[in-house]
């Protein structure tokens, strides 16, 4: 049930107002349940509903029980929906600026607090832009984070050197950063379907893939590799997104409840994420997996390669967008 109030009964019905109201969002995420994109928000959720006397609780639908994310969004600008969260490559096709985070390799000099300031507008005009951006399209961002999660790359063949990066044929989405990215780099992108990817490993179509450990692993891939790279080239970001018309509906005190919600939902999300990276990335390694780290320069040399890649995503992106994130940036540095 979205957004139903019942008025309280009793003596007091007749001296309720808005703030004494019941109100349950229907939320939903694509996830895995037991993750922690999903571990997270239940958990908030639970500390919202004690934190507001039981007046405000989240029906969560996980894995995708209402529909793929273009359709959660979707049905949130619609008003059937009122809460998504999930990576923010989701909401490109209704946001297009938020194509600014397939830039690669621009956050590997910052910490993950430096990050987070930039995220969450405690420095830099970046989210507000951003809050705007999303505003147009009917929707509130109610958050935007990271846990820290990078996409690296595993091979079949180790690669210690930048002239390493030929010998690799490496699935990619079929993004045209993505792509892009990797030719620069010198290997070979192919775009192959993600349910497709464990036989195209197995079979030799592709002797690499770029995804996050956590990912690799929890999907079995792993077993079709021998190294881990840490190319560290896109920061996974997460989002969390309201409809327009039912947040403005709420209350001063309410919209606080549900911002510190928010922000709780951002900090667990840090600490399990972090728990599940340590977890699978200890499983790979009693798999026979070996990781590789980079040196100073073979990093220099990616994101020198880097360049042609931001500069197209820059054509495609706002300015004030693409130039607020860089700013804000140097300013928490």
């Amino acid at each position: 049930m979205l957004l139903t109030t019942a008025c309280s009964k009793g003596k007091d019905k007749e001296n309720s107002n808005e703030s004494k109201s019941k109100i349950s969002f229907k939320a939903g995420h694509s996830s895995p349940e037991g993750i922690s994109i999903d571990k997270s928000i239940k958990e908030a959720a639970e500390d919202l509903k004690e934190n507001s006397d039981g007046r405000l609780s989240l029906e969560i639908y996980p894995a995708g029980q209402l529909g793929g994310d273009r359709e959660q969004i979707e049905a949130i600008q619609f008003g059937d929906q009122d809460i998504w969260k999930g990576a923010s490559s989701a909401l490109v096709p209704f946001i297009g600026d938020f194509a600014v985070f397939d830039m690669p390799m621009i956050f590997g000099d910052y910490t993950h607090e430096e990050i987070q300031k930039v995220l969450s507008g405690e420095v830099g005009s970046f989210r507000e832009i951003m809050n705007k951006k999303a505003e147009e399209k009917g929707l509130v961002l109610i958050s935007l984070s990271s846990n820290e999660t990078y996409r690296t790359m595993s091979t079949n063949v180790p690669i210690k050197t930048i002239d390493d990066f030929s010998q690799v044929r490496i699935r990619t989405m079929e993004n045209k950063y993505h792509i892009k990215f990797w030719e620069d780099v010198g290997a070979k992108p192919t775009p192959v379907n993600f349910s497709e990817l464990y036989v195209a490993l197995q079979q030799g179509v592709v002797n690499s893939q770029e995804n996050p450990v956590v990912g690799l692993v929890g999907s079995g891939q792993y077993e079709q590799q021998k190294y881990i790279t840490d190319t560290n080239h896109l920061l996974t970001i997460t989002c969390m997104v309201m409809n327009k018309g039912k947040y403005d509906a709420l209350s001063d005190e309410d919209k606080k409840l549900i911002n510190e919600f928010s922000n709780e939902n951002v900090d667990l999300e840090y600490k399990y994420g972090k728990e599940e990276y340590d977890t699978m990335k200890k499983k790979a390694e009693d798999y026979g997996i070996e990781f590789i780290e980079l040196d100073d320069n073979v990093k220099k040399q990616l994101k020198d390669r880097a360049k042609g890649t931001i500069d197209l995503v820059s054509s495609d992106v706002d300015k004030e967008v693409v130039d607020s994130l860089f700013a804000s940036l140097k300013e928490v540095n």
